[in-house]
């Protein structure tokens, strides 16, 4: 499986951890700065990735099992997780998209949370909230979820040395909540 980790129900919760660098992008964004939602507007596609160009070093990815029947996804999806800075201050961004077995994404949601006065390399838990979305998610693509710090849509609070180690422990398990109709 292509990623840090999977996605599904059996996947496991608690205690295990990734750290990634707040020092550069990933490939994975939002879009372009205001290019996006013009093109999106007028092509009714939104942004794109091939989720294996995703730099690891920056970012983090899990994925979810190909799906064997349509899903429709409505409302906002949410994600759960624990983060330790090496800093004061930073930003997480978290992509949600559709992704078929080549790892051609299209982005379905993004949210994006910043913290200041964190006590550094002390665990700090978050809630992200993605954009409402209505998608419907067909039978082969599977569900990816990518994390980085950096994306150029928005303003970060990542410091230059900064990293971000994600973890699950096991008394504040990590969790996306996806809202199937």
């Amino acid at each position: 499986m292509l990623g840090t980790g999977q996605l599904s129900a059996a996947a496991p919760t608690g205690d295990w951890s990734t750290t990634f660098s707040a020092d550069a992008d990933t490939t994975a964004n939002a879009g372009t700065i205001l290019v996006t939602k013009f093109l999106e507007g007028i092509t009714h596609r939104p942004a794109e990735l091939n989720v294996g160009t995703v730099d690891r070093e920056h970012g983090a990815v899990w994925q979810a099992a190909p799906t064997f029947a349509a899903q429709k996804l409505r409302g906002a999806p949410a994600l759960h997780l624990t983060v330790t800075p090496n800093s004061d201050a930073g930003t997480l961004v978290a992509y949600l998209y559709d992704t078929d077995a080549q790892g051609r994404s299209t982005l379905i949601a993004k949210a994006v949370d910043s913290y200041q006065e964190a006590t550094p390399n002390v665990a700090l838990p978050l809630r992200l909230t993605f954009d409402p979305v209505a998608h419907d998610l067909l039978f082969g693509p599977r569900l990816s979820l990518v994390l980085g710090t950096r994306d150029a849509l928005f303003y970060d609070m990542n410091r230059a040395d900064g990293t971000a180690t994600v973890s699950s422990p096991a008394g504040s398990p990590s969790e996306l909540v996806v809202p199937l109709a």
